[in-house]
């Protein structure tokens, strides 16, 4: 348990900072004029629910990695990115079927984005399976 534990703890903020670098530093400006296109009114700003976000992924990761006995950091960074392109190529392509507000290429370019965080994520909980083992008891899905 304390190895999970650690491993949600370090892979949020694996997360955090891996899309912090992205969409607060070197995406921040197309953000802003993507969030600037917006109606009024449409967007607001809700930092809570990005640390619950993130938060859902690491738990989600440590738990897949730990059914898995995932400790290598190539697979966990491969699995992570491909878990995440498959969630946000599908999330992604909701968005762009019912609202005007993101041109194809943007969400493209987000489900890039968020494959490359994901998998910077997968790495971090990887590399803590590895450096305190794998044999510890899963977290139960029961």
């Amino acid at each position: 348990m304390k190895r999970n534990a650690i491993a949600i703890f370090l892979g949020f903020v694996g997360l955090m900072l891996a899309n912090g670098l992205a969409y607060g530093g070197v995406l921040a400006p197309a953000l802003h004029d993507i969030m600037a296109r917006a109606p009024a009114g449409l967007t607001h700003e809700a930092f809570h629910y990005v640390l619950l976000g993130h938060f859902a992924q690491a738990v989600l990761l440590v738990g897949l990695w730990a059914k898995m006995g995932i400790s290598s950091p190539k697979d966990g960074f491969l699995i992570g990115a491909a878990l995440h392109f498959g969630m946000f190529t599908m999330f992604d392509s909701f968005v762009l079927s019912f609202l005007r507000l993101f041109e194809p290429l943007e969400l493209v370019i987000d489900v890039f984005v968020n494959s490359i965080t994901g998998g910077f994520g997968g790495l971090v909980i990887a590399l803590v399976f590895q450096r305190m083992g794998t044999r510890e008891a899963p977290i139960s899905t029961t």
